[in-house]
């Protein structure tokens, strides 16, 4: 009889364990899951913008990585492009030299682009990260106060277009090919006074 019980007691401590390495399994590829698209981060309970309106750029005050200063009066009747992205996200590194690209031809015309890094790195490996990928648009770390003004974004990269007036014109969540980045942002350009 002892050892029947013994028996029945191991081959439920293996269920649960079973159960719970399924549980841990499900959780780790729920809270992170990558695709040719993009990166899918866990899922975090909406918060609310600050921005009456969701479909405003936020106000932002932030310092670049650089050390200079980026507020909502240095973004104003700017064509603003707003890049979550982070150093071990391949969409991400992927779609950079689109942005650069975009960047190049359109920065003298008001556009601005905003890469928010999603990560802890040193300056220094970043700052050598964006050297080696000829990325010189203005980036920032990203915060929870960022993010939330954001609304939470749950992939990367997550990219929100504004126009001059601050107005949301397109949000892409996952890489942007340079064609389609370039037919918006355009349309953007040609468009404003």
């Amino acid at each position: 009889m002892c050892a029947s019980v013994k028996t029945h007691f191991h081959s439920l401590l293996v269920g649960v364990g079973l159960l719970l390495a399924a549980a841990g399994t499900f959780f780790l590829v729920h809270s992170v899951s990558v695709s040719k698209k993009g990166v899918k981060l866990g899922a975090v309970p909406e918060a609310k913008a600050s921005c009456r309106d969701r479909d405003c750029l936020p106000a932002l005050n932030l310092r670049t990585l650089d050390g200079k200063a980026v507020s909502a009066e240095s973004l104003r009747g700017k064509i603003v492009m707003v890049n979550f992205w982070a150093t071990w996200c391949r969409p991400c590194v992927g779609e950079m030299p689109a942005l650069q690209a975009v960047y190049q031809r359109h920065g003298t015309s008001g556009l601005v682009i905003l890469g928010v890094v999603m990560e802890q790195s040193p300056d220094e490996k970043i700052h050598a990260f964006l050297a080696q990928h000829g990325v010189t648009y203005p980036i920032v770390r990203s915060t929870p106060e960022i993010e939330r003004l954001f609304g939470n974004p749950e992939f990367l990269p997550t990219s929100f277009l504004y126009d001059r007036d601050g107005t949301l014109r397109a949000l892409w969540k996952s890489a942007i090919p340079e064609r389609e980045l370039e037919s918006e942002v355009g349309g953007l350009v040609a468009t404003s006074p």
